[in-house]
Formats: C-alpha cells, sequence, structure tokens
C-alpha cells in the first residue's frame, strides 16, 4: 500500500470518523458508520473458507471489514446491500421453484426429495459458472493474488434433500453467497485496471482492458452489459462494501496505495494509536490522514465512560502502543 500521491483533504464532519473496537482506535476518513465490528487482527494465514463445509458458514459471517493482504483483502469489496433486479444476476431476485421427486436412495425404494425444478437449477449453474469463469479469467491475465471462495453450488442449492424447509435454507444461504463472488469479481475488475497489474494491455476506443478480455473468452455481451450496470461495477459512495483495515506504517510493502482505496470508494480504516499517529504526521504525504484530536478525544471519552480502572489502563495502553 505504498502511498503515491498526497492524500486530499479529509471532511472530518462530513466524511470521517473515528471509532473504538475491542479497545483499540480506528480511523476511517471515508465511513460514518458507527456500528461497525472490526475485527482483531489475525496475523494467520488461515483461510477464512477453510472449515465451510463443516460449520455451514454463511455469508453473514463476512458482512463486515477485513484487515488487507493480499490473499483475502477482496472481501472489503463486498457489497452490503446487493441488487439482482438485472443482468447477469436476475435470476437470484426470486425463490427458486422447488419439486418432490421420488429418487431412489436406498433397498427400500424410492424416498421423496425436494430439489429445485430443472429450469431454475439450469439458470442458477449457468449464472455461477459465468462469474466463476470471469473471476478466473481476470485472475490469471493480470496475475492477481487471491484466494477464490467456495463456489455457491458447495453450500446445497444443487443438492435434494428429504426436509422442504432444510432445502429452502441451504437455497438461501447458496444464494446469498453469490454476493461474495460479487465482491471478488468486484475486486479483479478494479485492481485489474491498476498500473502494476495492468501493463500489456491498452484499453481501445474506451473500452476497459478487462472488458475486452473477457470478451475474448467467450463471455456474451448481454452478460458483460448488465455486469457494467451491476453493483459489480459501481464504485460510487452510494454502494456501500465492506471496507479494509489496515496499519498505515506497515503498509509500504503493498502494490495499492491508500488513495487507489479512497478514489474507488472502498471504505478504510486504520489502527491509530501513538506509533501510527507519529507515522501519519511524519509522513507527507499521509499528513490529512490525522484526525481532529477533538474527534479522538470524543472516542475515548465514550469508552471510558463506565469502564473500570483496568479497562482505562489497558486501553490506555494500546493507545501509547
Amino acid at each position: 500500500m505504498s502511498q503515491r500521491t498526497d492524500i486530499p483533504q479529509v471532511n472530518w464532519s462530513t466524511d470521517g470518523s473515528v471509532i473504538v473496537s475491542n479497545g483499540r482506535i480506528f480511523v476511517s476518513p471515508n465511513s460514518k458508520r458507527r456500528d461497525v465490528n472490526l475485527p482483531p487482527e489475525q496475523p494467520s494465514l488461515t483461510s477464512p473458507f477453510q472449515y465451510h463445509k463443516e460449520k455451514r458458514i454463511t455469508v453473514h459471517a463476512f458482512n463486515r471489514p477485513v484487515w488487507w493482504n493480499n490473499l483475502w483483502g477482496w472481501l472489503g469489496f463486498m457489497p452490503l446491500s446487493p441488487s439482482f433486479l438485472s443482468v447477469p444476476f436476475q435470476c437470484l431476485t426470486w425463490k427458486p421453484k422447488v419439486e418432490e421427486a421420488q429418487i431412489n436412495t436406498s433397498k427400500d425404494g424410492p424416498e421423496i426429495r425436494y430439489r429445485m425444478v430443472t429450469d431454475d437449477l439450469t439458470t442458477w449453474t449457468n449464472t455461477e459458472n459465468s462469474i466463476i469463469q470471469a473471476c478466473s479469467v481476470l485472475r490469471l491475465a493480470y496475475k492477481i493474488p487471491g484466494e477464490m471462495p467456495p463456489r455457491p453450488s458447495e453450500f446445497g442449492y444443487s443438492a435434494p434433500l428429504r426436509s422442504l424447509n432444510g432445502f429452502n435454507s441451504r437455497a438461501t444461504i447458496s444464494r446469498d453467497w453469490f454476493v461474495v463472488w460479487m465482491g471478488f469479481l468486484s475486486y479483479l475488475i478494479c485492481i485489474s485496471q491498476h498500473p502494476d497489474y495492468n501493463r500489456k494491455y491498452k484499453a481501445e476506443n474506451g473500452i476497459p482492458t478487462w472488458f475486452k478480455r473477457l470478451q475474448q473468452e467467450g463471455m456474451g455481451d448481454k452478460w458483460l452489459e448488465g455486469l457494467v450496470k451491476s453493483v459489480v461495477c459501481d464504485f460510487d459512495s452510494s454502494v456501500p462494501r465492506n471496507g479494509v483495515i489496515f496499519k498505515l506504517s506497515e503498509s509500504e510493502s503493498n502494490a495499492v496505495s491508500v488513495d487507489w482505496f479512497l478514489k474507488h470508494n472502498i471504505p478504510i480504516w486504520f489502527l491509530f494509536d501513538s506509533k501510527e499517529e507519529k507515522w501519519i504526521k511524519n509522513n507527507r504525504l499521509l499528513r490529512n490522514l490525522a484526525p481532529p484530536q477533538a474527534m479522538v478525544n470524543d472516542a475515548l471519552r465514550e469508552l471510558f465512560n463506565g469502564s473500570s480502572v483496568m479497562v482505562k489502563t489497558i486501553i490506555n495502553l494500546s493507545y501509547l502502543n
């Protein structure tokens, strides 16, 4: 996240915030969300998807900011209010139709199972295959690091079940999981235009290189035009996304910079203790990220109210690093 250009002046009264999460102060120059839950930093390289089959995790476990890294930082691009109203996601707008089926599962003869009707199953499968193909093409073409998430079908929408409620639950979880892939594709499209990754391709007639690349791989024009109009390609500030967290003092080794996230309206939070504060104020390019001291004092005051002496001591030590 090496910084290349000056950060523009932040309007802290309308755009920024200072919050306390897990006893530590965090600053955001472009998010006013107060109820956000920032997870503790996890230095482990354990995949967040490692136990998805055993634990039956859902998309809701990922609806929060993530600490930035090259493997899973893309989760910060997940939209919080996704829309399925247009191509290529319109089949996810409504619940799929379910039918009873006689399936031979034992020596006792056929049993009743509930499954998605063939037409809906085909549409969901095609939608899944298309978005995964798009992600795979961009990831390989631009040599973008990042772990691909499990497929939506791994959550069971294609498998018949004895219970109608059980099948509907699996279909809902699977449908919601498409949002994770929407976030992954958003990230790949966005980062593919970054100079560090977009060196061997050139835009033609104003058409982005990623668009042309997917065209060349057989993605249909209707699908691509719908994608461009969807939330996947909408990086306006009105589109809420998970966002990312980082320590500015440890961000020099990353390819993308703070201003890159700000430019694409990805919410960012950074740790703010005495070490980070000194780093920001001594860095000419980052100086504008230092929040007003009054906002820091308000956050501390809010946390201290009702806290025990021991908790206050821990908070002070974490701020003083």
